[in-house]
């Protein structure tokens, strides 16, 4: 487990000398899952050529575009590249991907070694990287959506409602479970693509 704190300091005095992070499309009567704060400290995590960006656009979320799997699929394909996953839980919980690739309909896992799960304990951004024990980054069908596979199930997996996941150990990043318990119900879901 890595936190914002133990990131390497020449790419942490980097992200602090660009402008901070301006999170668009974003209703104002949402009640947000992402806020300035917690993504200054996800910026921290990210590959260095993609925290350069300091304009965050909202490509999907739960209270604007209802809870449809298609909807967030049909939404993704409107955006291109690396994106941000964040879910707030019943229990107040934070916690998500980030992944290399938009999310899009596969029967089969995409994604990079640069994808990551995180969550937020306290006040810091705990991230748990890519082990390189499998491949298994990214599965997204019909039926769910999941990060993460192998030994014990998926590291975090969303129903077609998008309103139930999970979440459990898994090899490809070493996780634990990201939240108080395995099975969640998701109050807030949002996915941010990066502007440059």
């Amino acid at each position: 487990m890595d936190t914002v704190e133990k990131q390497d300091h020449k790419r942490h005095d980097s992200v602090d000398s660009i402008a901070t992070v301006c999170l668009l499309n974003r209703y104002l009567q949402s009640i947000p899952c992402l806020d300035i704060n917690l993504a200054e400290n996800i910026r921290h995590l990210i590959p260095s050529r993609v925290s350069i960006s300091s304009r965050w656009s909202l490509v999907y979320s739960l209270d604007q575009h209802g809870a449809s799997l298609n909807t967030l699929y049909q939404k993704c394909k409107e955006s291109s590249g690396p994106c941000l996953l964040v879910i707030r839980d019943s229990y107040g919980e934070t916690f998500g991907a980030y992944l290399t690739e938009s999310i899009h309909k596969n029967s089969s896992f995409y994604g990079t070694g640069e994808c990551f799960l995180w969550n937020k304990q306290a006040q810091k951004v705990c991230l748990y990287s890519w082990t390189s024990k499998n491949n298994h980054m990214i599965y997204s069908d019909q039926d769910i959506l999941a990060i993460g596979n192998g030994e014990g199930g998926f590291g975090l997996c969303l129903h077609s409602d998008l309103l139930h996941g999970y979440t459990e150990p898994c090899a490809t990043f070493d996780n634990p479970a990201l939240t108080v318990t395995n099975a969640f119900e998701c109050i807030g879901l949002e996915i941010w693509s990066f502007l440059y």
